[in-house]
């Protein structure tokens, strides 16, 4: 029969784990909040939030939209939903301890506000990765397998081009 130590242990598994989803759905929360603002608002560096409604979104330490003024119509109403229903998604999963413990600041002066960097957007990494030049790879290289093992092809040497171990590629076999 399992021991006490047995289902402790058993238990506190389960919780990390779930402390890392809970993390996980923050972060992804965040990712897809931060792709719907800069369709409309391409500079944005931040934003803060009051509960599950977004009262600012920020351009460095400038306020480039604001719920409650002139600037409200830069972002669309469907938006600003897709937005809320997402906090509110996230907030579901978080306290103010835990938002605070993952890098959210309070907002000084405004009551329950909180302020968050917006993650960089990794489709603009890519972007960038796509228009920059290929390296080139020697005559008669085949390529090797990607940092995963998945091979590009078949390898026909013994030891990767310089081109391949830049890339992170091994031989394949």
């Amino acid at each position: 029969m399992p021991s006490k130590a047995f289902w402790t242990e058993y238990f506190e598994d389960a919780y990390r784990e779930a402390a890392k989803k809970r993390r996980e759905v923050l972060d992804r929360g965040l990712l897809l909040i931060a792709h719907l603002i800069r369709e409309e608002l391409p500079t944005a560096t931040a934003i803060s939030v009051n509960g599950s409604v977004l009262t600012t979104v920020h351009h460095g330490e400038d306020i480039i939209w604001r719920f409650s003024d002139e600037t409200s119509s830069k972002l669309n109403g469907a938006t600003q939903r897709h937005i809320r229903d997402t906090l509110l998604d996230m907030r579901s999963f978080h306290t103010t301890a835990s938002l605070l413990a993952a890098d959210w600041k309070q907002v000084p002066d405004l009551l329950g506000t909180l302020r968050i960097a917006l993650p960089e957007d990794p489709d603009k990494d890519q972007a960038q990765d796509a228009a920059a030049p290929a390296a080139q790879h020697p005559a008669g290289c085949m390529h090797c397998a990607d940092r995963d093992g998945r091979p590009h092809g078949a390898c026909t040497h013994k030891k990767p081009c310089a081109t391949c171990v830049a890339d992170g590629m091994k031989p394949v076999g």
